[in-house]
């Protein structure tokens, strides 16, 4: 099965031998940009550009959870080297098991299941992002994004009515 076009793109186009989607270079994520407008007729507007973008990174970020996946099939670093992804050079591959394995990154990995586990009240959007659930609803008029306690609401009420765990009280105090 062939894989979608914008993780081709990622695949071909951007390098994994950096820390996160920050460090990519301007140049990498204007070559993105380029080939998506180039390849589908789309207007090259600020906001067309602005959602490749956050496209691009999002299939960055989870194309790096695959492959971090991948790599903890693995007891030892040398193992995880001699079984690379096929999609993946060498070298990218090797920084990226380093990178995996290094106290920095572990140290960030348990800091953030250690806030995710803090988490008591959950959300009903799915995966989609707060801030793209604020710009469906904005003013069709004014182009104003709804405010805070609205957007909770948006995000933390089911279409009956009811309220999910906890959320109702938050709603309330704020």
């Amino acid at each position: 099965m062939e894989e979608p076009l914008g993780q081709q793109l990622l695949e071909r186009h951007v390098p994994l031998n950096v820390k996160n989607w920050k460090y990519i270079s301007e140049d990498d994520k204007e070559n993105i940009v380029s080939k998506v407008l180039d390849t589908f007729d789309i207007d090259e507007s600020e906001h067309n550009r602005d959602v490749i973008l956050e496209t691009s990174r999002r299939l960055y970020r989870n194309h790096r959870t695959r492959l971090h996946s991948h790599y903890k099939k693995f007891e030892t670093n040398e193992q995880a080297l001699e079984n690379k992804p096929d999609e993946v050079d060498e070298d990218d591959w090797a920084y990226l098991v380093n990178y995996f394995s290094s106290p920095e990154y572990k140290a960030m990995s348990e800091r953030n299941k250690s806030n995710k586990a803090k988490q008591v009240i959950n959300h009903i959007c799915g995966r989609k992002s707060f801030q793209a659930i604020s710009y469906d609803a904005r003013d069709p008029e004014t182009g104003k994004e709804p405010n805070f306690q609205d957007l909770w609401q948006m995000t933390h009420m089911k279409n009956s009515g009811e309220w999910i765990d906890g959320a109702r009280e938050v709603h309330l105090k704020v």
